[in-house]
């Protein structure tokens, strides 16, 4: 750092001197004709003042400035990224290309292979910069020359292409004229391409005459990887005065800096395979590890990045690769290719189809897709099994190299519940996994017969159509009543008493699993008929109510029997453009999935709902907090925009407090309450078949009859979003909480227990994780888990606050007056739900073969070049590692002062009134 004055005005040092001392020669000139009348003291006083101003006034003249200059210079650097991931333990076969590549770079750096290689990247980098072209020619001619025993035949027609490319490199640089200059740079670029050509002969045939060779031991990547990175730290250091720091990195799904002095302790080649924490193996996530680059400090001056993997990226990202390359703005990255391209032996279950729910007297099919990979004549064994041994077993025979081969097992009969099942694929002599040879799979029992009871006031379109719907039925049991135009009931409960003819006692709604209730008035649903309903549903009972216009659920605002149903008192405005859409938390619900494709189902709720208006909508259509609401009311003219995956996502804020909902569901008790705002469901059969009409209902039946998702008493209800989930998919949670009132719990201390059923070799042990309270959604609190491997999980609820509520529970009771404080009521059973993720496969440890393509388009994308491993070094020599210098320069004005100028001012007027009190003017 420098610090002096500096003069930025129109005179400098020497020439304001000059002028200082004329004028103040012609001031005391001046003075002195004056002296007598003035007097010696004041004389010298007037002398003083006018020499302060002429240098105060020179000072301005001059703009003075103290400037502070400071030097800062950052050494290059380079970034290495190493491919941790789970494919790199792999060890390829020997005696291939690039195996001996690889034992080439580590074991004999100094071979003529491994030099030419080194020339290669020379002549790569000096046809795509002009800057240092000449020195890379110059040093490709010069290890080209000191290659040892190399056959004339093969180096001088590369000597003879590399000396002419120097030549026209030379010339350009000396040809002033702009179109001589493009067309030396077109023969110039013509010459190094013709040397480039020749060199890449010259390595092809080397390369030939090594193929059969096969030197050392078979290694796996990681450990190849870990050898050529410490010999290429041994040449960083050996270059003088150490001109380039080094920043080291493993990556796989995330990015970790290297502490470690040794790679193979970084790489953790004598520790076992690197995993993620659920136990399986990291993936090669490339795009992360580039961002990781541009993350660093942009002030850094990053002269390259190296990158060494097997190019597989097969984690999700939010950038492609390339896009994270393009991203680096001019920092070369230099790829490094390990493993072979083509699949190594294996065997893999691809896919396992099984019904998720299943009558009790059904036989379900697991359909098995089993995939194999240079397994052609192989026979293997397929096995079913259950908790208890196994089931039944398959042997399937692989017809070609590449084969997928479909197994089915027909599942036994179970009793209501839910079912583990596994597959296993024996594995084959010299397979490269054999973690992917099974899957895990479940299966929800229901009951076979369905009780199920219709009533309505009137055959309305929505009854006739489920009436048709549940007749034909042969698992449903159908009971239904209808009002008018003359009472028609196949009801026969003992119970029943005129003029309702509804039971009127909680035995006799026990008959029925789903009662679907229409629009019914108050003289059939009496206060018997509903304090009994009620307390069928609090028992496990199942209701599904349908709106009407005439009683349902107007006319029943003011009784005890409405505060069943998921839906508040207050009416809202019907507006005739309101269409029924999927909510966010109902989009992939199963009671109203209708396709199994995303898309495809979005486009079948918009053809339903783009038709005329479909008719009657109740005023009570807001859910209450506590209500899931599966399907809302939308404007039809924004139904097109509301489908996609960011309306999904997020709901409309501005009607996020009412939530208008044409489906919504709530658990009371034991049981669940449905209602649907609009007896429009029918418009499902006449837009788009009988077939997703049917599939609708059939799916909402039975998911309120299956214990599938969620369980709880009334006070804590537990619920996963699906049943089934993809591996890699997060799973997510759900917690509701009332209190013995029902109304909603705030502000809890709620956490579940995750344990995996399936945990026999004790990889997943059980976690506790606390739920986050949903601000929108009174007494809701919810939690996403990530990275969950396959198996069956059951998740429980507890917490502080739901141990409280139940005490208070046990409180309330009679008889439980004496119950201690601190006690727990233990006779309920816990809140809990079960899930099922499945196997997506082993894709890391499948899909182990090395992607070229990827890595250069990679290389190409940020300028830098896909490169053999024994050029590693070489990058040290055709990037610039010159330090990155910067001046910054920093000026602080001294003359721009009031102060000058009132010193001026002051000295003018102090001149000025002496010399008037001597009579002078």
């Amino acid at each position: 750092m420098t610090e002096g004055l500096q003069a930025n005005g129109t005179l400098g040092w020497n020439a304001s001197l000059v002028v200082i001392v004329v004028l103040c020669v012609a001031t005391v000139w001046w003075l002195s004709r004056q002296r007598e009348l003035l007097g010696t003291p004041t004389f010298l006083l007037l002398i003083l003042l006018r020499v302060i101003v002429v240098f105060v006034a020179v000072w301005m003249i001059i703009q003075p400035s103290w400037t502070r200059t400071e030097t800062v210079s950052r050494r290059a650097e380079i970034v290495v990224l190493a491919d941790g991931s789970g494919s790199m333990d792999t060890v390829d076969p020997p005696a291939t290309r690039f195996s001996n590549d690889w034992n080439l770079a580590v074991s004999n750096p100094d071979d003529p292979l491994a030099m030419v290689q080194r020339i290669e990247l020379d002549l790569q980098m000096a046809n795509k910069i002009d800057t240092n072209q000449s020195k890379l020619l110059q040093r490709a001619i010069e290890q080209l020359s000191a290659i040892p025993n190399l056959s004339p035949d093969l180096s001088e027609p590369c000597l003879t292409s590399l000396r002419s490319a120097l030549e026209s490199s030379s010339d350009s640089s000396e040809t002033l004229d702009r179109a001589q200059q493009l067309a030396r740079a077109a023969s110039r670029t013509d010459a190094v391409e013709s040397a480039l050509l020749e060199i890449e002969i010259l390595r092809t045939t080397l390369q030939s005459e090594r193929s059969s060779s096969n030197a050392g031991a078979p290694q796996s990547r990681k450990e190849f990887v870990a050898r050529l990175l410490d010999r290429f730290e041994q040449q960083l250091k050996q270059l003088p005065g150490q001109p380039v720091s080094l920043r080291r990195a493993v990556f796989s799904d995330d990015v970790e800096p290297v502490q470690s002095a040794s790679w193979s302790d970084a790489l953790e080649i004598d520790q076992g395979d690197r995993t993620e924490p659920n136990g399986a193996p990291a993936r090669t996530n490339v795009a992360s590890a580039l961002s990781y680059v541009r993350s660093l400090d942009p002030a850094a001056h990053l002269a390259a990045v190296l990158m060494l993997s097997e190019g597989q990226h097969n984690a999700t990202s939010d950038q492609t690769p390339v896009e994270a390359a393009t991203a680096l703005l001019g920092t070369p990255v230099f790829t490094v290719p390990i493993g072979n391209q083509s699949r190594r032996r294996d065997i893999a279950i691809h896919r396992v189809n099984a019904p998720a729910i299943a009558y009790q007297d059904d036989r379900p099919v697991a359909e098995i897709l089993v995939s194999s990979y240079e397994c052609e004549g192989d026979e293997v064994t397929v096995t079913l099994l259950d908790e208890e041994g196994t089931i039944d077993t398959q042997t399937i025979l692989f017809p070609s190299e590449i084969s997928d081969v479909a197994v089915r097992f027909e599942l036994p009969p179970s009793p209501p519940g839910r079912k583990q099942y596994r597959i296993k694929v024996e594995s084959v002599v010299d397979e490269i996994s054999q973690q992917n040879n099974q899957a895990v799979f479940s299966v929800q029992t229901i009951k076979s017969k369905l009780y199920l009871l219709i009533a309505d006031r009137q055959p309305r379109w929505e009854y006739r159509y489920l009436e048709q719907l549940f007749r034909r039925d042969q698992r449903v049991e159908l009971d239904k009543f209808l009002l008018m135009p003359t009472l028609k009931t196949t009801l026969t409960d003992a119970s029943a008493k005129s003029p309702s003819l509804l039971p009127s006692t909680i035995d006799g709604w026990s008959k029925f699993d789903v009662a679907i209730l229409g629009d019914l008035p108050p003289d059939v649903m009496t206060p018997d008929v509903c304090q009994a309903m009620e307390g069928w549903v609090k028992a496990g009972g199942n209701i599904i109510v349908v709106a009407g216009e005439h009683a349902m659920p107007a006319a029943y605002r003011l009784s005890p029997w409405f505060g069943l149903l998921p839906i508040t008192s207050q009416p809202m405005a019907v507006s005739r453009a309101d269409r029924p859409t999927p909510a966010p938390e109902g989009f992939t619900h199963p009671a109203i999935r209708l396709h199994d494709s995303l898309e495809f189902n979005s486009e079948l709720w918009r053809r339903w709902m783009s038709g005329p208006t479909p008719g009657y909508l109740s005023p009570f259509h807001s859910a209450k907090p506590t209500a899931s609401v599966l399907a809302s009311l939308s404007d039809v003219n924004q139904i097109s925009s509301s489908l996609n995956d960011d309306a999904v996502a997020a709901p409309d804020n501005n009607k996020t407090n009412l939530r208008p909902a044409w489906l919504s569901v709530h658990r009371v008790g034991s049981g669940q309450v449905a209602y649907l705002s609009s007896p429009i469901s029918y418009r499902l059969r006449i837009r788009a078949g009988d077939m997703y009409h049917h599939r609708f209902w059939g799916q909402l039946v039975r998911w309120m009859t299956s214990a599938e998702l969620s369980s709880g008493d009334g006070m804590v209800d537990i619920k996963s979003d699906r049943a089934v989930y993809d591996e890699g998919q997060r799973s997510g949670i759900r917690v509701r909480l009332s209190d013995a009132s029902g109304l909603p719990v705030r502000r809890g201390d709620v956490r579940i227990r995750l344990a995996a059923l399936d945990d026999i070799d004790g990889e997943f042990p059980p976690r506790t994780v606390k739920l986050v309270e949903n601000e929108l959604a009174a007494g809701v609190y919810e939690i996403s888990v990530d990275r969950l491997p396959p198996g069956v999980y059951q998740a429980t609820a507890i917490g502080p606050t739901i141990d409280t509520l139940r005490k208070t529970s046990v409180a309330v009771e009679p008889g439980t007056a004496t119950t201690s404080e601190n006690s727990v009521d233990t006779t309920k059973d816990p809140s809990t739900t079960t899930f099922t993720v499945q196997s997506a496969g082993d894709v890391e440890r499948l899909m182990t073969e090395a992607d070229p393509l990827l890595l250069s388009q990679i290389a190409e994308a940020s300028g830098g070049v896909s490169i053999f491993p024994a050029a590693l070094e070489e990058v040290l020599h055709v990037v610039s590692l010159a330090p990155d210098v910067t001046k910054t320069q920093r000026m602080t004005p001294l003359w721009n002062r009031w102060a000058n100028l009132w010193i001026i001012v002051g000295c003018l007027t102090t001149d000025w009134w002496i010399r008037r009190r001597k009579g002078l003017i």
